[in-house]
């Protein structure tokens, strides 16, 4: 072979080596959220949702400054909740239908309007929640529960058959117990916003949660923990990664980052046992975050039965089946008070 025709040979042959290898280093440098679809994100509730403090419209703008995608929607529908979301018959019901039939989504969050949450819970909330997790099963999104906060006054309510009045403490325990029942019956993930509420009141007294004056609806300190949480349920990401600050003090809003961060895992969410077996509980507190200054060093936990005659807990959170039956425990920490629930099936 020609020596001059060998050299350029080699040196195509060179060329080919060169640009196959420079295609490889590009695809593999390019990060991962670049190559992947939005996610689409359906807020549906009320004022507590968005009103003139949005949780949606925080939450969006933190997602452009996190490098992540998501396509975030709402309907928002002011003084209403499940009952008439449910309801095929009502206006609003109807408007949501029609909007599920327009775009598919990822995630479809439903916030409930408290005061129905804590009073007309049985007749209510629950059934029509069932009817709720159906459209969104049938758009093929994964149905989540937002768990609201308590008011930050006595709660009082009067209806033809009885007349309620709670303290913030009393509510507060009712829509928790409630969310997470709905949580365990319909397996769909609950995001407990209310109990983020309460341990940042706790640590953090300085930065108040709710509307000044008004002490009902989300204040912009607490639509902005509210979209922290929801940042780092949604994308399993510590919400220290947000670079936008809603207009909130920055050292405060980092401080909201580092509350939302900290999480409570539960060993086990469900259990089926025979009557007289036992199984152990143990809950953990952790953080997404580094240097989470809020994160409990030594934690300790309480635990609940619903229905000691169906299973009873000790201190230490071993389970007993008593009888037939279905039941949950309630695991509460007791630095952070957050909570979660356990559902048992006695066979």
């Amino acid at each position: 072979m020609n020596k001059k025709i060998f050299q350029k040979i080699i040196c195509i042959l060179l060329a080919i080596i060169v640009s196959v290898s420079t295609i490889s280093i590009t695809h593999t440098s390019t990060p991962v959220y670049a190559q992947s679809k939005p996610i689409k994100i359906l807020f549906v509730g009320n004022s507590m949702t968005s009103t003139v403090t949005s949780i949606p419209r925080n939450l969006k703008e933190m997602i452009k400054t996190t490098g992540d995608k998501a396509e975030i929607d709402k309907f928002i529908c002011f003084g209403k909740g499940f009952k008439e979301y449910a309801d095929k018959k009502n206006k609003y019901g109807k408007q949501l239908r029609k909007k599920l039939k327009k775009k598919k989504y990822d995630y479809i969050i439903f916030q409930e309007q408290p005061s129905a949450m804590v009073t007309a819970f049985e007749k209510e909330t629950y059934p029509c929640f069932k009817t709720l997790k159906k459209l969104a099963v049938k758009n093929g999104a994964k149905p989540i529960l937002f768990m609201t906060w308590r008011f930050n006054y006595n709660f009082e309510k009067k209806t033809k058959q009885k007349k309620y009045k709670y303290t913030p403490k009393q509510m507060l325990k009712i829509l928790s117990k409630n969310s997470l029942k709905l949580s365990a019956d319909y397996n769909v993930k609950v995001v407990t916003v209310g109990l983020y509420f309460e341990y940042s009141n706790k640590i953090l007294p300085n930065i108040f949660l709710w509307r000044p004056k008004e002490n009902k609806h989300q204040g912009k300190n607490g639509a902005y923990l509210a979209s922290c949480i929801f940042y780092r349920e949604l994308f399993g990401k510590s919400a220290t990664n947000i670079k936008f600050y809603a207009k909130l003090l920055v050292e405060d809003a980092l401080k909201l980052q580092k509350v939302s961060d900290v999480v409570m895992s539960l060993n086990k969410s469900k259990v089926k046992l025979k009557r007289g077996k036992k199984v152990n509980l143990t809950a953990s507190i952790k953080s997404l975050g580094v240097n989470n200054s809020y994160l409990p060093q030594k934690d300790s936990y309480t635990y609940q039965s619903a229905d000691k005659k169906i299973a009873t807990v000790n201190s230490r959170g071993q389970v007993k089946a008593k009888k037939k039956g279905k039941t949950l425990i309630y695991i509460t920490s007791k630095r952070t008070g957050l909570k979660k629930a356990c559902s048992v099936v006695v066979k």
